[in-house]
């Protein structure tokens, strides 16, 4: 497995654990924080994805992050200190569309 590919795995597992840890006491920040983390966080995972695996199916490239997404969400569901948030989803999903959407760009 070359660097790219690892690094890009190693992602999606940093944003699991970060996904399912208690979230920190105190948090300064703006309403809907959160929402904005969620698309950057996609943003950057769709475009490491598509770079790191020169991916030729786009659509079940992104089809399988927007589902890592929701896996996630449906995790938190059974997290005491964490919820599901349809908005969370969607900030997943839209984040990785944009996020495709630049990549073909460049």
């Amino acid at each position: 497995m070359n660097i790219k590919k690892f690094t890009v795995l190693a992602l999606y597992t940093f944003i699991l654990i970060l996904a399912i840890i208690p979230p920190s006491e105190g948090q300064i920040g703006f309403p809907y924080m959160d929402k904005l983390i969620h698309f950057f966080a996609f943003f950057i995972l769709s475009v490491a994805t598509l770079y790191a695996f020169q991916v030729t199916r786009i659509f079940q490239c992104i089809l399988l992050i927007i589902c890592f997404g929701i896996c996630i969400e449906v995790i938190q569901y059974f997290i005491p200190y964490r919820s599901f948030e349809i908005l969370d989803i969607i900030a997943d999903i839209i984040g990785a569309l944009i996020g495709f959407k630049a990549l073909k760009k460049i």
